[in-house]
This record gives structure tokens, C-alpha cells and sequence, in this order.
């Protein structure tokens, strides 16, 4: 108990120290021996120190997403559906340079994408709900290098790899995560929802002016 005790603490103290700078805004739970032992949050939901956040308040977790869809990769792998290490065109010959690039590069950020944030996607960022609305963004652009030679961070690979799951599994992207993965899994809070429509309990997502923010592409 003393050591969880002087582990909440620092992390407590840690935690309003970030506030103070705002340096950090969110949700927090710390466990030890598979026991929460801190649940807290700092910042606002809503600015200006309109809506503080709380334990419980929802969060887009944007590229969080590229964990569950490299899961859901590896469950098809698992069931013989999809081979890391075969062109992308074995399953759909329309994508994307998919004579040229393996489901492996995908996963690992080394197919050659370039990121997509341009004046295209700005435009219609706020319109985009499907994968193969994404896919549009980068259809045409050539590979920044043959692929698998290099490492560039990026959205692009991970929108194909959605598109993936919707053509081995039958089902769309967001039906596969929350039937195959979310439900499973236990996380009832955790879904998708489109970003002009209201939802209860979520904060709003801010960002520094002349910061990059990767999930921009």
C-alpha cells in the first residue's frame, strides 16, 4: 500500500505540474496488481474553462485507431484471410500501387506513402466518412521510395489496410472494429461518430497554432 501510495503521488504531482503549463489535458488510470489505484483528470473538454474533464469523458482517439486496425490485421492473419508478405493486389488489385507493396510494409510504415494532408483533404476533410473516400486523397501520388526500403510515419498505409479488412471480412471497416474487436473486448464506450453530429460526454480536440500534428495525414 506505501508503494501505491507514493506512486499516486508522483503521478498526481506530475499531473499538476503539466496542467499548470498546459502541457496536458485528459483522463488518467493507473493500476497495479490489475487494480485501478488512481482515476483522475486535468484540463477542459470544452475551452475556454468551459467544461472541465472528468474520468469518464470520451476523447477522439485518432491514430490510437492504427493499434485496433493492426489488430484486426493480425486476426485475419490468424484465420488464413490475409499473408503479411504477398502483394496487396492478392486480394485487390485496384488499390493503391498494390502490385508493389505487401500488407507487411503497411503495418510497419514502410510502404512508400506520403502523408495526404494537402489542399485536397483540407477541403474536404469534414465530408470524408468512408475508407474509399481516404483513398481518393492519395490514388494518384507516386511513392516517396520502392517500398520496404525505408520508414516514413504516415495515415495513408493504414487507410489501405482498412480497406483490406473491409474486402476479406465482408463487413466495413467500422462494423469489423466494434463486432470483432470493441465489443469483444469489453469497451462499451469506445465507438466511432461522425464529427458534425452531437455526442454526450466528449471533448473537443484542440491544437497548437504552427504545430505539426501527424494525425493531419
Amino acid at each position: 500500500m506505501l508503494v501505491d501510495n507514493e506512486l499516486v503521488h508522483q503521478v498526481q504531482t506530475f499531473l499538476d505540474a503539466q496542467e499548470s503549463t498546459d502541457e496536458f489535458s485528459g483522463a488518467v488510470l493507473v493500476a497495479h496488481d490489475n487494480q485501478p489505484i488512481l482515476t483522475t483528470a486535468r484540463g477542459y473538454a470544452i475551452r475556454p474553462e468551459i467544461l472541465r474533464n472528468q474520468p469518464d469523458t470520451k476523447f477522439n482517439i485518432a491514430s490510437v485507431t492504427k493499434m485496433f486496425t493492426a489488430i484486426a490485421v493480425m486476426q485475419l492473419v490468424g484465420k488464413e484471410k490475409l499473408d503479411l508478405h504477398v502483394p496487396i493486389s492478392t486480394y485487390n488489385a485496384n488499390l493503391p500501387h498494390a502490385d508493389q507493396i505487401t500488407v507487411h510494409q503497411l503495418l510497419t510504415h514502410t510502404a512508400g506513402f506520403d502523408r495526404y494532408w494537402n489542399d485536397a483533404y483540407r477541403a474536404a476533410r469534414s465530408e470524408l466518412r468512408t475508407i474509399h473516400g481516404y483513398l481518393k486523397l492519395f490514388a494518384d501520388t507516386p511513392l516517396l521510395f520502392p517500398s520496404g526500403t525505408r520508414h516514413h510515419y504516415g495515415n495513408a498505409g493504414y487507410v489501405v489496410l482498412g480497406a483490406l479488412i473491409e474486402q476479406v471480412s465482408g463487413l466495413s471497416y467500422y462494423e469489423y472494429m466494434k463486432g470483432e474487436i470493441f465489443r469483444v473486448a469489453g469497451m462499451q464506450d469506445t465507438d466511432f461518430y461522425e464529427m458534425d453530429l452531437p455526442l454526450a460526454n466528449c471533448a473537443m480536440g484542440y491544437t497548437r497554432e504552427s504545430w505539426f500534428t501527424p494525425d493531419d495525414g
